[in-house]
C-alpha cells in the first residue's frame, strides 16, 4: 500500500510544483500488504491527491498519511463501512487490520450535506469534472472489502487564528479543509504493496 501511495505522489509531483503546493507525506514505518488490483488502488489514491490539489489555492498544503489500524471485534476506531457509515465490520471482516490512507487539504471544507452526495456518479462541485472520480474510487474500495469516505478533518495542522486551533484563515473565511479516507483490509502476510 505504501508503494502505491508513493507512486501516486510521484505521478502528481509536477502538478504540485507548478501550483506551489506543499505536500507533507511522512515516511511509513512498517509493512502494509494488501491483496488488491494495484492499478485501481493507485488510481484511486491519485484521484484523491488531484482532488486535493484542485481544492487548494497556490501555496496551499496537502497532508498524506498512511497508518495501520488493528481492529478487534466491535471496535470500529472510526472506520466506516462503505454503505452504512460507522460500522463494526469492514467488508465483512470484523476483526481485520486496516491499511488507511488519509488525504487532507487546506482548501474549502466539504459541507455536511454533501459528504455522501459527492460519492454519487456524475455529481460534482467543480466547474470542470465528470463527477466520476470519487464514485469510482468508492467502487474500487468496496470491491476490495474496504471503504472510501469523507470525514471531519483530523490531520489539520495547528494554526492559531484569534486563539482558535485547527483553523486556517482565508480573509473572513475560515476552513479546516477537507479529509478523505481510504480503508483497505490488510492481507495476513508481511511485506508491502
Amino acid at each position: 500500500l505504501a508503494h502505491m501511495v508513493e507512486q501516486a505522489l510521484d505521478m502528481i509531483h509536477l502538478e504540485v510544483e507548478a501550483k506551489q503546493v506543499t505536500i507533507d507525506a511522512p515516511e511509513v514505518v512498517g509493512a502494509f500488504s494488501v491483496m488488491c488490483d494495484s492499478d485501481a488502488v493507485r488510481r484511486t489514491v491519485l484521484n484523491l491527491l488531484r482532488n486535493a490539489l484542485q481544492a487548494v489555492e497556490s501555496g496551499g498544503r496537502i497532508t498524506v498519511a498512511l497508518e495501520r489500524v488493528d481492529r478487534q471485534d466491535g471496535d470500529d476506531r472510526g472506520a466506516k463501512t462503505a454503505a452504512s457509515g460507522p460500522g463494526t465490520g469492514l467488508g465483512g471482516h470484523p476483526s481485520a487490520s486496516i491499511g488507511r490512507v488519509v488525504v487532507w487539504d487546506s482548501g474549502a471544507e466539504i459541507a455536511s450535506d454533501l459528504a455522501e452526495k459527492i460519492f454519487e456518479p456524475f455529481f460534482t462541485t467543480k466547474q470542470q469534472g465528470s463527477g466520476l472520480g470519487l464514485a469510482l474510487g468508492r467502487k474500487v474500495a468496496q470491491a476490495h472489502g474496504g471503504a472510501l469516505y469523507c470525514r471531519e478533518p483530523s490531520l489539520c495542522p495547528e494554526v492559531s487564528v484569534e486563539g482558535r486551533g485547527n483553523v486556517e484563515s482565508r480573509g473572513n473565511v475560515e476552513s479546516r479543509g477537507a479529509e478523505f479516507v481510504l480503508d483497505l483490509p490488510l492481507s495476513g502476510g508481511a511485506g508491502s504493496s
